[in-house]
């Protein structure tokens, strides 16, 4: 769900199973911030595959598989809008964040808890597999 911007920020973590829902921190948990800020979420890191060219419809009948790297967050989280911003964007319980790996991220790691860091973008085209982009420079094990 979209939303107008408001507030600002800066280092998130969120904690897997860290932090009841009833807690005062996990219902308060200040919104990501949109790039240049950097990010730390941990959550689930699952490889998935989906259809890629020519009709980016099914692997089965001839599309090309395309690998993603999704991280599913211990929580929901939200985004902030830039302010001020005409196409910035904010968002409201994002449960899924597509991985954009600006470093290796080991096989091994697929299906596990792990810890990501980097700064989110919103998806600026139709090819995307999230509303939410996460540019990670570092991934690890939780």
């Amino acid at each position: 769900m979209t939303r107008s911007a408001f507030g600002t920020g800066a280092l998130l973590a969120l904690a897997l199973g860290a932090a009841s829902a009833s807690s005062p921190a996990a219902q308060a948990a200040p919104c990501l911030q949109y790039e240049p800020e950097p990010v730390r979420l941990v959550g689930h890191l699952d490889l998935k595959v989906f259809a890629g060219p020519p009709h980016y419809r099914s692997v089965e009948t001839g599309d090309r598989p395309e690998s993603v790297w999704m991280l599913r967050p211990a929580s929901p989280v939200c985004v902030d809008a830039i302010a001020d911003d005409a196409w910035s964007i904010g968002w409201d319980n994002v449960p899924m964040i597509e991985i954009v790996a600006r470093t290796s991220i080991p096989l091994s790691l697929n299906g596990k808890a792990v810890q990501v860091e980097g700064t989110v973008f919103r998806a600026r085209s139709g090819h995307t597999h999230a509303q939410i982009q996460l540019r990670a420079t570092r991934v690890a094990p939780e």
